[in-house]
């Protein structure tokens, strides 16, 4: 999930995802990726008490119940907390990750009003970049970041460009100049689902180096298109 979020994606973290014993792992939970620590799931009525109404997570929220919390705590910051004090909603310091800490599926105790499902709509919003609708939130877009050994943006020796897609496909990656014109091409034809890298060493098609200069990688796959620009010294 970090890796996803590293290119350009965004999570929503449900309940489970910070009880103690089913927490999720890895760097997702970690650095600035991180909302809720991991606590116990005490299996006790609150409803809705501080908030910040004035945060996009938040709109239209006045009057949630919930059941199903952990007792974790805030490790970034807080959007709103539940009465008896446990966290509810945490964006993380990537402001990608959203942590909310009620239980995202449908049981009958207790009545926990619909606006318990505005949170998480708000949330999947948020991450997406807004929108006005739901329907507009595709998790799925191809996603496009660029790493250059390890440091930001200007490339001297070589570029390494990755992209994520959810299945397996044909995509067409390549290296363009400012006039539009294929530099070079990194890959075209199937990519596996999830995170795949090409190493660009900053050479054109014909193996001569390129100029200094701002130029774009592209990715395209299917209907979709993500660009992202490299300065090469």
């Amino acid at each position: 999930l970090a890796d996803y979020v590293d290119a350009g994606g965004g999570v929503v973290i449900g309940n489970f995802g910070f009880t103690s014993g089913w927490e999720m792992g890895g760097r997702i939970m970690s650095g600035n990726y991180a909302t809720i620590s991991p606590g116990s799931n005490t299996h006790r009525a609150t409803s809705l008490g501080w908030r910040n109404s004035g945060h996009p997570v938040m709109a239209g929220v006045d009057s949630v119940r919930e059941y199903y919390c952990a007792s974790g705590a805030f490790v970034a910051e807080s959007v709103a907390r539940w009465q008896d004090g446990r966290p509810y909603v945490a964006v993380a310091t990537n402001q990608k990750v959203v942590g909310v800490n009620s239980y995202p599926g449908i049981y009958s105790v207790p009545d926990r009003g619909a606006q318990w499902a505005l949170v998480f709509h708000n949330a999947l919003m948020y991450v997406a970049g807004g929108g006005s609708a739901l329907e507009e939130f595709d998790p799925f877009a191809p996603a496009l970041y660029v790493r250059l050994d390890a440091q930001p943006n200007p490339a001297q020796l070589r570029a390494e460009v990755s992209f994520m897609t959810t299945g397996v496909g044909s995509v067409e990656l390549g290296v363009f100049d400012l006039n539009g014109r294929l530099v070079r091409t990194l890959l075209s034809g199937p990519a596996k689902a999830g995170l795949n890298r090409a190493t660009w060493n900053l050479t054109d098609n014909s193996g001569v180096r390129v100029a200094r200069g701002v130029y774009f990688c592209k990715l395209t796959t299917g209907d979709k298109t993500a660009t992202r620009k490299l300065v090469v010294r």
